[in-house]
């Protein structure tokens, strides 16, 4: 009886792709350009801490029910377990490591519109820009490989 986790399993996989597509794709690039830099930097700064937690419970949960399902074949399914242990890392450092030390560094420039590009904490701030950004394409790639591969949760014995 596996039509109900794998269904289950298949689920937290979509929630975790469209919301990071959905959070990166329609709904970040309008704050950005309709808002300005300023307030959408503290849109941002409320709905990023409730959207990495959310995360991190999707995959979480599909990290379990992963392994509910190939409890029996983990040795051939060595490639999705690594996907979603390493997906559960990376969210769990954006959350608990990079995104607090966004904030402080948001908090210290205070404005982007005014405070100058050169700026140290401006530079550090989009240091980790870049680095949370690199993450969210790697977690997002790899919930693409995991729907690719779920078939083979069901197919397995």
């Amino acid at each position: 009886m596996k039509a109900i986790p794998f269904f289950l399993y298949q689920l937290l996989l979509s929630l975790w792709v469209g919301g990071m597509t959905a959070m990166a794709f329609v709904v970040a690039p309008p704050l950005f350009k309709t808002m300005g830099k300023d307030r959408a930097s503290e849109v941002t700064s409320v709905l990023f801490p409730v959207f990495f937690n959310y995360q991190i419970l999707l995959i979480a949960l599909a990290l379990v029910v992963f392994i509910y399902l190939a409890k029996s074949s983990l040795t051939t399914q060595r490639l999705g377990l690594g996907i979603l242990i390493l997906a559960l890392a990376l969210a769990l450092y954006q959350a608990l490591v990079l995104l607090p030390q966004a904030e402080h560094l948001r908090e210290l420039i205070g404005s982007f519109e005014t405070t100058a590009k050169s700026n140290p904490n401006r530079q550090a701030f989009g240091k980790l820009h870049g680095i949370s950004s690199s993450i969210n394409l790697l977690l997002l790639l790899g919930g693409l490989i995991q729907l690719y591969l779920s078939p083979k949760l069901q197919q397995e014995k």
